[in-house]
């Protein structure tokens, strides 16, 4: 809404998920590096915005489970290509859900921390969801000429 998106206009929201289990042979559970894959699904606006946020978490998920072995390596291999292909970003976005990390059990000797946000995002239009003490938090970037209307349609018009 923010974005002012014509309702026909299709959107990508892409997300990182652990890739260790899709491989074949599984990665080693002392395996300490990252392995992840970014997974996606289309929508136009109009269903984004004015569908239930249920059926998007349905298409989410049954995204997620199409992603496999071959998924994998056939990302890595994108990685790997000497030839870049980054799409308009304005109709991607980054959904990264980070509720797992234990970032309020860290101690680095003075006490737990009372939040952890990123502090960069991978591109402008990037959410983190993330676990507070009771609550979520969601850390969404914007290109600065959207914010005044990212307000407007969060807060209301008034």
């Amino acid at each position: 809404m923010a974005l002012e998106f014509h309702p026909s206009t299709k959107i990508c929201l892409q997300f990182p998920m652990n890739a260790r289990n899709k491989l074949h042979p599984p990665l080693l559970e002392n395996y300490a590096g990252n392995a992840f894959v970014l997974a996606s699904v289309l929508s136009s606006a109009h269903e984004l915005f004015q569908e239930p946020l249920w059926s998007i978490i349905v298409k989410i998920q049954a995204a997620k489970k199409e992603v496999g072995h071959e998924y994998a390596k056939s990302f890595a291999t994108a990685l790997e290509s000497t030839e870049k292909f980054f799409p308009s970003m304005r109709e991607l976005t980054l959904v990264s859900d980070w509720m797992k990390f234990p970032f309020l059990e860290l101690d680095f000797e003075w006490g737990k921390p009372c939040g952890a946000v990123p502090l960069v995002t991978p591109a402008p239009e990037t959410a983190f969801l993330m676990r507070g003490s009771s609550e979520v938090f969601v850390r969404i970037g914007l290109e600065s000429q959207h914010v005044e209307a990212f307000m407007k349609n969060f807060y209301g018009s008034h």
